[in-house]
């Protein structure tokens, strides 16, 4: 599956919702990467811009999830005034403990203060450690939108990257201290905070 349209049984003003999966990314501003792995949600973008977004007052929500990346995207345009209101958020999850002990050369005893160092960062709207940005902007061309929202990829790219040399530096201190647990772990506001979240 490519794309798919999961807005069956809909009634006239109710949005539009695509699935798609774009493989490598999860957004692009290449034209024809949308030709090849989703030309119908990307046509109905194109519409959108060229007129039907104001004549309908439709919205579109697009979620992509690229089948060889873990990263997620959400966006949304909505007719706003003379141009359309474009919200996308792009979500990049940490992998699991158990898989970043094996990355980081850790042994399994380190399981729990990694635990507690994922922690510290933001959750993700699922509920879990990783990192996320948001852009929220009105475009009056399709194509400025596109290039827009796939920077925000971009970013998180690099967010991603540096995170990661910071986990890296602390895997090796963890690895020359013993992989004690830090202070944080035993705060019980944090604790109660992550046993909330792990529902």
């Amino acid at each position: 599956m490519t794309e798919k349209y999961m807005s069956t049984g809909r009634f006239k003003g109710d949005e539009h919702l695509w699935e798609i999966d774009l493989k490598w990314s999860a957004w692009s501003g290449d034209p024809g990467v949308w030709d090849e792995r989703a030309p119908k949600t990307y046509a109905m973008l194109v519409d959108g811009f060229d007129g039907g977004f104001e004549e309908s007052g439709e919205t579109v929500r697009i979620r992509s999830g690229p089948r060889k990346e873990s990263r997620y995207m959400e966006v949304v345009f909505k007719p706003e005034g003379d141009g359309v209101r474009v919200y996308a958020r792009v979500t990049e999850p940490w992998d699991s403990v158990e898989d970043l002990l094996v990355t980081l050369g850790l042994p399994d005893r380190c399981g729990d203060a990694l635990q507690d160092y994922l922690f510290r960062y933001d959750m993700t709207v699922d509920g879990e450690p990783g990192i996320w940005e948001e852009k929220n902007f009105v475009a009056q061309d399709l194509d400025t939108a596109m290039k827009e929202i796939d920077l925000l990829e971009d970013h998180i790219l690099q967010a991603g990257s540096e995170a990661f040399g910071e986990l890296q530096n602390w895997a090796i201190k963890q690895k020359m201290e013993g992989c004690a647990r830090d202070v944080f772990s035993s705060n019980p506001d944090m604790q109660k905070l992550k046993r909330k979240l792990m529902r």
